[in-house]
């Protein structure tokens, strides 16, 4: 159980070596976006990712390329869908920081 260990000091790359699963991890604290990034320089795949509870979005956020989560058994559909989502935030990002002259 590494339920304490988070509180106790290890780290991501300690509990790995020590056999410690995805899920153990996130239900020990490791459950937000930095720490699915973390795993995943620490080499950590997006399918063990996927069944340690990690959703797509996540994954995805966390710098988890679209071919691993295709990989990782995410639908091609869902992952257009993502991608069609992204793009949309993007535009909306990109057209917040245009002058206001150029919007016109």
């Amino acid at each position: 159980d590494a339920s304490d260990a988070r509180q106790a000091g290890f780290d991501l790359a300690e509990l790995l070596q020590a056999g410690c699963g995805v899920r153990r991890l996130r239900a020990a604290g490791w459950s937000d976006v930095l720490s699915a990034a973390r795993l995943r320089q620490l080499g950590v795949d997006a399918e063990h990712m996927r069944w340690g509870g990690f959703s797509m979005s996540e994954l995805r956020a966390a710098g988890y390329a679209v071919a691993a989560l295709r990989l990782a058994g995410f639908s091609a559909p869902a992952l257009a869908a993502l991608q069609r989502v992204a793009a949309r935030e993007e535009a909306a990002k990109s057209e917040e920081y245009k002058p206001a002259l150029q919007r016109q």
